[in-house]
């Protein structure tokens, strides 16, 4: 398991047709219950704190999973659309307001 540090750490078991995984280390927690990967970028965040700031991540984790589905590190894996520095962007301040609290 990788250690939670300011950086990116290359994860190469995890691909949809993207190349190998970079672990966004800022957006990466050891009890996180979701990963995101967006482009190459794997977010390991917390599933509630997504659906208390969104209500398209509510309904979006809503739908049902398809059984099999690829995880990392026992999390379910979901592929959003998005460009990865958007992403980085929009859950920053989610995610930093969290730890501070």
């Amino acid at each position: 398991m990788l250690s939670h540090s300011a950086g990116m750490a290359n994860d190469p078991d995890v691909s949809r047709d993207r190349g190998p995984a970079i672990r966004q280390m800022s957006l990466r927690f050891d009890d996180g219950s979701i990963v995101l990967r967006v482009e190459r970028t794997l977010l390991r965040v917390h599933r509630t704190i997504l659906c208390t700031y969104s209500e398209i991540f509510a309904d979006m984790f809503n739908i049902p999973q398809v059984k099999g589905e690829a995880t990392v590190e026992g999390c379910t894996i979901v592929y959003p659309p998005d460009k990865a520095t958007d992403f980085v962007d929009l859950l920053q301040p989610c995610f930093t307001f969290a730890n501070a609290v």
